[in-house]
């Protein structure tokens, strides 16, 4: 099939997670079993169906031993980092949580040490679409070539400015700039899809100063993700339709 041949350079898929969510607001679907078991769900699908590698980085400080079988099944295509995330202002909500382990993978994981650029799905979910879209655009542009891939949905990003955040792709260096220290408050309505929105149109804008070609900033999106249909949303514990 084309996933056999199908070969990329930023090849790094960060999965921040959460299993002892600790009451945090916004968070139906709370039970740590459940969570484990979709975790380690999810991360069988994308160790068996993609050629990513991993890094799962969890904020309760939870011990991960149960994913230990998949690191001898796979070896040298999972790393597990847990930390102590999971105790900020509970009003804040889970895209805080998110961004604190996000920086966390970045700042200690070993595979992303010397990547320029990562890709992040939110850990709980395996996309189907995901892998080969940016296979292409990298086939097409290179890898060194993109900036930021990102799901758009139409009426989310003009009607709310939002993005969606169960996927996307960024180097580095956009991260750091427009992500890392987005002061996501759920409580107050303001989502990490509002951080993305942010960060993609101030690219846009910065795209248009610039003056050479080369120097301008490489914005990609796509339109589908391929969340399978039963996945389940944690924020209401309802099956995802908005995000399809």
């Amino acid at each position: 099939s084309s996933k056999q041949t199908m070969t990329y350079k930023n090849n790094k898929l960060l999965l921040p997670g959460t299993i002892n969510v600790n009451d945090c607001w916004f968070l139906a679907r709370s039970n740590p079993v459940d969570r484990q078991n979709d975790i380690k769900q999810a991360i069988t699908k994308w160790l068996e169906h993609s050629k990513f590698e991993i890094i799962f980085v969890e904020n309760s400080n939870a011990d991960l031993s149960f994913l230990d079988e998949l690191k001898e099944a796979h070896p040298g295509r999972l790393e597990t980092l847990s930390f102590d995330g999971n105790n900020y202002d509970r009003s804040f909500g889970k895209g805080h949580g998110e961004i604190l382990a996000i920086n966390y993978g970045l700042d200690h994981s070993e595979k992303l040490r010397d990547e320029k650029f990562f890709h992040k799905v939110a850990g709980r979910y395996f996309l189907t679409e995901i892998e080969e879209k940016y296979a292409e655009f990298e086939e097409q542009f290179g890898a060194d070539k993109i900036d930021l891939v990102v799901h758009i949905k139409e009426e989310l990003f003009y009607e709310h400015n939002s993005i969606p955040t169960v996927y996307f792709g960024i180097t580095r260096e956009l991260y750091d700039s427009h992500l890392r220290n987005f002061k996501v408050h759920d409580n107050h309505g303001i989502y990490l899809e509002h951080g993305m929105y942010k960060a993609f149109t101030s690219c846009l804008l910065l795209n248009d100063l610039i003056q050479e070609e080369e120097d301008k900033l490489n914005l990609f999106f796509v339109k589908e993700i391929g969340l399978e249909a039963d996945q389940v949303s944690g924020t209401n514990n309802h099956v995802i339709e908005h995000l399809k």
